[in-house]
C-alpha cells in the first residue's frame, strides 16, 4: 500500500484521465525535442556544484523522448514512467568534470558520490565516496567504456524527482535527473544510424561498447546551456527546470 502511494503520482494515475495526461506529457517531451533538434547545438554545457561539463554534439544528432512508433505504425511508450529527452553525443568531445547527484548500481554494486573528469571524450580521472573501485572495474570492461554514449535532460518537475526517493532501479532513477551514460550510444538518435554498421557508427563518433550505465548529475542546482559553433550559449535549463 505504501509503495502505491508513491507510484500513483509517478504513473499519473492521480489525473482525472491518466491516458490523456500521458499524451499531454508526451507532447511536452516532443516539444522539448523539437527545440533541441532545430537548434542543432554544437554542444551542451552543464554547470552545478562539482560539475562543469561540456558534451560535444554533431549536426546529425537527434533528441528523442516519450512515445515511439512501432513497425506497424502504432505509437507506444517503451518506458512508463518516462521524463527524459535524450541523444547520442560526439564520443570524442566531452571535456570537464561531472559530479553525480544520486547513487547508481554499477555491476551489481551500489556506488555513491561518483565523479568523473573527461578529456577529449575519455574519462581520465574518477572517484566515489563509496565503492569507487567498482568504477575502475566498469571502466576496464572494454576500451570504450570510458566514453559517453548518451546525454539526457530531465526537469526537476519530474514526479520521480519530487518523490524524494531513490528507487535503486535505473529505469526509475534515470527519470529523476539529468544524466550521462558511459558506454554504448544509441544508433536511432543519429540520422540514418539504424542502417549503419558498428564501424560506420564509430566513424560518426557514436560510441560502441559492451556496457551502457547512466549516471545522474541533475539537481535543483544544475543549469544547462546549448552552445553553438561560435561558442555562444543559450540557456536550456535554469536551476533544474527547462526554460525553452
Amino acid at each position: 500500500e505504501r509503495i502505491w502511494e508513491v507510484l500513483i503520482p509517478i504513473l499519473r494515475l492521480d489525473a482525472e484521465d491518466p491516458a490523456a495526461a500521458w499524451l499531454e506529457h508526451d507532447a511536452e517531451l516532443k516539444r522539448r525535442c523539437g527545440h533541441m533538434n532545430t537548434a542543432r547545438y554544437d554542444g551542451i554545457r552543464f554547470r552545478g556544484p562539482g560539475t562543469d561539463l561540456f558534451v560535444g554534439m554533431r549536426p546529425d544528432r537527434l533528441f528523442a523522448g516519450g512515445r515511439c512508433r512501432a513497425a506497424d505504425g502504432r505509437m507506444f511508450f517503451p518506458n512508463i514512467p518516462t521524463e527524459e529527452i535524450f541523444s547520442t553525443p560526439d564520443a570524442a568531445r566531452t571535456t570537464g568534470r561531472a559530479a553525480c547527484t544520486r547513487p547508481v548500481t554499477v555491476m551489481g554494486t551500489q556506488v555513491e558520490g561518483a565523479w568523473f573528469v573527461f578529456e577529449e571524450g575519455k574519462v581520465v580521472d574518477f572517484g566515489a565516496d563509496r565503492n569507487g573501485e567498482t568504477l575502475a572495474r566498469f571502466l576496464e570492461t572494454d576500451d570504450r567504456a570510458g566514453y559517453l554514449g548518451e546525454v539526457a535532460l530531465v526537469d526537476v518537475s519530474s514526479p520521480i524527482f519530487r518523490s524524494g526517493r531513490v528507487f535503486h532501479n535505473i529505469l526509475f532513477d534515470e527519470n529523476a535527473a539529468c544524466h550521462i551514460a558511459l558506454g554504448n550510444g544509441y544508433a536511432d538518435c543519429i540520422e540514418g544510424g539504424t542502417e549503419m554498421s558498428r564501424d560506420e557508427l564509430r566513424e560518426v563518433a557514436c560510441n560502441v561498447s559492451l556496457v551502457h550505465t547512466d549516471f545522474m548529475i541533475g539537481s535543483e542546482e544544475l543549469s544547462v546551456w546549448g552552445v553553438d559553433s561560435h561558442g555562444s550559449e543559450e540557456r536550456i535549463m535554469d536551476s533544474g527546470s527547462f526554460v525553452i
